[in-house]
């Protein structure tokens, strides 16, 4: 059972497009019962930097000279390597913070990032892409009914954002630990985007 959550920026950036007030960031950690993280760096640098995020830091829970340890001691380099390269200090050490921090802890990780979602996957780090969070927490508050947020973006027959579009599915096998089968929630209950 997983008792926190990290939401990577990426999360972040898919969440703004249905919620420009970035207000669900609040409720995710109610809904969910679970505390949130974030990396300050990359959430200020992002869309919802203005909102409060009621969140804890990652950066305060592992330091990156604890995530380069946990790469070096890890027996599955070469997954690591996808996020990011001690060597060269390329790639995203937030990657490395969250993976390194999760792997050790009940933390489940909150991504739109493929290359963050196949290491996950690799290596056994509990992970969820936007829609599958968004079930989730339709499945708690009946999101997709609710006209404040612009969820029915999601359903657009034509979009082509795996991670976002339920009819775009091109990247659940790879990034999940199966096939995403997502309840489609009923075209019914949803509520027109605002004017």
């Amino acid at each position: 059972m997983t008792t926190e959550h990290f939401l990577d920026s990426s999360f972040v950036s898919q969440l703004y497009r249905v919620d420009d007030t970035c207000e669900l960031l609040a409720w995710i950690p109610t809904l969910l019962e679970k505390e949130c993280l974030v990396s300050t760096d990359q959430f200020y640098k992002g869309k919802c930097n203005q909102s409060d995020h009621y969140c804890a830091v990652l950066e305060d829970k592992v330091s990156e000279e604890d995530a380069i340890d946990f790469w070096i001691n890890c027996n599955d380099q070469v997954q690591l390597e996808r996020i990011y390269d001690v060597d060269s200090k390329t790639g995203d050490i937030y990657d490395l913070l969250a993976v390194a921090y999760a792997a050790q802890t009940t933390c489940e990780i909150f991504s739109c990032d493929r290359r963050l979602l196949i290491v996950c996957k690799q290596m056994t780090v509990p992970h969820k892409c936007f829609k599958s969070v968004m079930c989730d927490l339709d499945s708690k508050e009946d999101l997709f009914s609710n006209d404040h947020f612009e969820l029915c973006k999601m359903h657009d027959p034509k979009g082509d954002d795996p991670f976002f579009h339920f009819a775009s599915n091109t990247r659940c096998k790879e990034c999940c630990n199966n096939i995403c089968v997502f309840p489609l929630i009923p075209r019914h209950s949803i509520k027109p985007p605002k004017p």
